[in-house]
């Protein structure tokens, strides 16, 4: 059995499953869910326990809040971030680089979280449209900074800054999905890995 120090891969546990014959997906799901979460240093059992007290406990009104506060962290964190991230990227062709991400990228996926109409609709996301969304950028953060070259220092700052990004992104987006289960009362999905890791 996986343990906290030493867990199956995730490419060994589907085949196990697969052998085992296991047909109901969604203990297949939560087989593997547990065991790459231990492989991926994330206790499993916590996140569960807390994912099952904010069901629980939050009530539609408290996440709509909480979902707000996330969105106005969001936009802050992305407007302190948005010129040279932070004013810490110091080459010229390096600041052109990250500003190309910002305005490309990360802007976009931005207007899509803190929406000025009034609509949500990432309130209904999948998890998988969220976290395909968020490997996307992370893809165009390396392009834009490999192409251009961006490197030592500069490179730091703006890994710090574009995971500084993604978690802001993946509270929003945690925050949304939180507020769209208790509205609709059902489970939004086991999120075993963080996001932040497709950076790494």
């Amino acid at each position: 059995m996986p343990s906290a120090n030493e867990a199956l891969p995730e490419d060994e546990v589907r085949a196990l499953l697969e052998r085992a014959g296991c047909n109901d997906s969604a203990l297949a799901t939560v087989i593997a869910f547990l065991s790459t979460s231990w492989a991926s240093k994330v206790d499993p059992l916590a996140v569960l326990r807390e994912k099952v007290t904010q069901e629980q406990s939050a009530n539609p009104q408290e996440l709509e809040r909480a979902l707000k506060e996330a969105q106005r962290e969001l936009r802050t964190t992305v407007a302190s971030l948005w010129s040279a991230a932070g004013g810490k990227i110091q080459r010229t062709h390096c600041r052109k680089a990250w500003t190309r991400f910002m305005e490309r990228s990360v802007k976009p996926l931005r207007d899509e979280l803190v929406p000025t109409n009034g609509q949500h609709p990432v309130r209904t996301w999948g998890r998988e449209t969220a976290q395909k969304k968020v490997i996307q950028l992370a893809k165009s953060f390396q392009e834009a900074m490999d192409g251009a070259e961006v490197r030592h220092e500069d490179r730091k700052a703006a890994d710090s800054a574009a995971q500084q990004i993604v978690s802001a992104i993946e509270r929003t987006v945690d925050s949304a999905q939180r507020l769209h289960s208790a509205q609709s009362k059902k489970w939004a999905g086991l999120a075993g890995v963080p996001w932040s890791r497709q950076l790494g």
